[in-house]
């Protein structure tokens, strides 16, 4: 299984395009975000459509703490941990 990681895209939606559609050009098949997404809306607009599989987040430093997990609730794919988190994909802990 192929995981994307990826962190601190500060809304930086041009690399944020990039990085997805590699992503989705390579068969990657559940993404781990590790903080500092910035702006909630970029959930909305970029993140969630543009990944459909499986999405782990944890906060950033700048994140807005109410409305980043209010807006990953929306999304049945999306999974925000809090300050830190703890995934197991195929048997294997990633924390």
């Amino acid at each position: 299984m192929k995981i994307g990681i990826i962190s601190d895209t500060h809304d930086n939606v041009p690399n944020m395009e990039k990085a997805l559609k590699w992503m989705n050009e390579n068969g990657v098949e559940q993404l781990i975000h590790c903080g500092d997404l910035c702006a909630p809306s970029l959930l909305v607009k970029f993140l969630a459509p543009g990944f459909t599989g499986p999405i782990h987040m944890i906060f950033g430093n700048v994140e807005d703490r109410d409305l980043t997990p209010q807006k990953a609730a929306e999304f049945k794919h999306i999974k925000h941990y809090g300050d830190q988190g703890e995934v197991e994909i195929d048997n294997k802990k990633i924390a």
